[in-house]
This record gives C-alpha cells, structure tokens and sequence, in this order.
C-alpha cells in the first residue's frame, strides 16, 4: 500500500464571449483610452488570464502617477442564454502618495551613496511604480549584489510610504597565482588580484605580477 490514485473530474461547462468591457470609478484619463489597452475586448473568448493581466496593467499605469494602493476588481456579468459576459473594472484610485523615506538595508560593504546614486526616485518625489522597478534593474546591474527586494511599507501619514531596499552582498574579489617553466627563463610566476567594489565606494580595480628568471 505505498501507491494511491487521484482522479479530478473535469465538467467543462459553456465557452463564454466577451459582450462588453467597461470602466467604473475612478478614470485617469478618458475610458475609451484606458479600454483601449485592455487585452480583454469584445467579442473574445473569456479569458481569466486576460483579465489578470489586465488588472496589473492598470495598476501600473495608476501607480505610475502616484496612486500607489490604487484597489481595482472586475465585475463578471454573465448572461446565460446567449453566453455571453459583461466584464467591468471597478477603479477606487484612492490618495497620490509620496515617498516619505528610503532606508537601504544589507549593505555590510557597498555604503549608502553608491545605492543611491542609483534611484530613480528619491525621499519627497512622487511614487512611481516604473521608476522603482528602474531604480531595481540598475542597482542590480552594479555587479555588487545577489539579489535586490524593495517594500514599501505605509509611512507616518495616510498619504506617504517608506521605501525599504534589502540587498544581498556578493563576492566581489578574486585571486589566482601561476607557476610555469620555459627553457628561456626558467621559472615563470603570475598573480593577480580584483576587486570590483573597492573600499565600498564601487571603484573597479585590478593588479597583476609576472616574474621570470630575467625578466619582471
């Protein structure tokens, strides 16, 4: 008895069409223009997936003008006799939030500065969602770390949040030493060292010795 069996039984149902999408609420700009960018349209299939991705890409335009708790849910309509759906997406856009303070957390060698002349955004600027995935992808390309994560936790006021940047520092050094023989010099011995993060302030440096029996 070390084997079992689990069977899931699958009822397909009816396909449902798309018959209409709409926004409520909360309109940034026009809706035709926000319906406009929707992968969900008339006259689809229904497609759950769509819809999710639907919802990231609003949130994302909401929380790149600062409204960044904007809270967005999709309303199904379905009409059984012609199965079809009505989809609306009901937008509560809520405060524009500022970002109140930036604490960098990890860094045991990298310091401060070299971390922060990588943001694209900075203590009382606006929060923008983009910005803050750019200021990610940089502070990663420094070559200085494993792994970056960002949180933002809600700040002293209702309309702010701090930005909280956890890093994980890596190796950023290396050594290697040869030794080799030639019947023209002999003994032939190599180093090197590099070190891209110097002294934490991100200089790139690089030192190397070759020494023979006549020449160094």
């Amino acid at each position: 008895k070390r084997y079992f069996f689990v069977t899931f039984t699958v009822r397909e149902g009816d396909r449902y069409r798309v018959n209409a999408v709409d926004i409520s609420g909360d309109i940034l700009t026009t809706k035709p223009e926000l319906v406009a960018d929707l992968m969900t349209q008339n006259g689809q299939i229904y497609n759950r997936e769509f819809v999710e991705k639907d919802m990231q890409a609003l949130t994302r335009k909401y929380a790149d003008q600062a409204y960044a708790f904007v809270n967005i849910q999709p309303a199904t309509t379905t009409n059984e006799v012609d199965k079809t759906a009505d989809i609306q997406f009901q937008i509560e856009k809520g405060n524009r939030i500022t970002i109140e303070k930036i604490e960098i957390k990890g860094n045991t060698i990298t310091r401060d500065k070299v971390i922060r002349r990588e943001m694209q955004v900075k203590e009382g600027d606006l929060y923008n969602e983009t910005k803050m995935q750019e200021s990610r992808q940089k502070i990663m390309a420094l070559g200085f770390f494993k792994e970056v994560n960002l949180a933002t936790p809600r700040g002293s006021r209702d309309d702010s949040l701090n930005l909280n940047i956890t890093v994980d520092e890596k190796p950023t050094g290396s050594f290697s030493v040869g030794l080799g023989f030639s019947t023209a010099e002999d003994f032939i011995l190599t180093g090197s060292i590099q070190k891209q993060n110097f002294f934490g302030l991100g200089w790139s440096g690089e030192m190397s010795a070759e020494v023979s029996s006549i020449r160094q």
